[in-house]
């Protein structure tokens, strides 16, 4: 059977662990000792137990675990002599011997270290790391039965040295992404880096010589000039014709060689009607016959 020492912790100690390492929570219903044996249902998780636990001259000699359904011991919960509820976290890394922190929550609030060896010899070699405090008797009543029969036992407030800080997060730093729970020094880092950043002066942008725009090919037209109509473009007055025997002159004049836009052509033919022709003068009747001029 496993051998065991327990320690005591600071809370302050418990709660950065916390931060850092998923723990598990255990509720236990102890029912009243016996002369030779004691009993206690265990919940943790989904597996529930009935633990049998054997005594030899006031000491634990053997224990029997039979599992059972929830139900069976929510049952047993119930007719129980008390209850405790508590925390379970892992430290160690599986090498070597194992190494837990328990959390109490209810009836009472304490903490402890335990840690098992295979063998008194193991045990009697380990040496307490340095954020450990001061080894606990088997008088210190912090066990999960003696809370839940009543045990009130006082919280360790001893003094917490920069060595035993710096022992934990080293142990913490080693072992974190096998036991990284909560993200909380990614978010402590984050907050850190935004306090800089609002901290520091704002650095002033390097000028930069913004280039002159490239004048647009075509001008920009405004939106009046845009809608309103083109004016139409004014067209060289046309000679007037010179008489031909009589023949009537033409109504417009020669053209050049490129014609007008389709507005200009319809201007000039407007000109053209109210253009002053000039009178021509009659000729004398020949072989007996009248010829007007028109």
């Amino acid at each position: 059977m496993k051998q065991q020492r327990r320690f005591a912790i600071a809370p302050s100690f418990v709660r950065l662990i916390r931060r850092e390492r998923p723990g598990t929570r255990i509720l236990e219903g102890h029912f009243p000792d016996q002369p030779d044996r004691r009993s206690h249902v265990r919940l943790e998780g989904e597996r529930c137990e009935l633990v049998l636990e054997t005594l030899q001259d006031g000491a634990v000699a053997g224990e029997e675990r039979t599992e059972v359904s929830r139900a069976q011991g929510e049952i047993l919960l119930d007719v129980c002599a008390g209850k405790v509820s508590y925390e379970r976290i892992r430290m160690d890394s599986g090498d070597g011997p194992i190494m837990v922190v328990d959390r109490y929550l209810a009836p009472s609030t304490a903490a402890l270290v335990r840690v098992a060896f295979d063998g008194p010899d193991e045990g009697a070699a380990f040496k307490p790391l340095p954020w450990f405090g001061p080894e606990l008797g088997a008088e210190d009543a912090i066990e999960p039965r003696a809370l839940a029969l009543g045990a009130r036992p006082a919280l360790y407030e001893g003094p917490i040295p920069d060595a035993a800080l710096d022992s934990l997060l080293d142990l913490l730093d080693q072992r974190a992404p096998r036991f990284s729970g909560r993200g909380g020094d990614d978010a402590v880092l984050n907050a850190l880096k935004r306090l800089a950043r609002t901290d520091a002066p704002p650095r002033q942008a390097p000028s930069q010589t913004v280039p002159a725009p490239a004048a647009s090919a075509s001008p920009a037209v405004p939106p009046a000039a845009a809608k309103a109509p083109p004016s139409p473009a004014p067209s060289p007055a046309p000679s007037p014709a010179p008489s031909n025997n009589g023949t009537k002159p033409a109504a417009n004049g020669a053209r050049p060689a490129a014609p007008p836009p389709a507005e200009a052509s319809e201007a000039g033919a407007e000109d053209a009607l109210f253009e002053p022709m000039e009178p021509t003068r009659p000729t004398k009747p020949g072989n007996g016959s009248a010829e007007r001029s028109s």
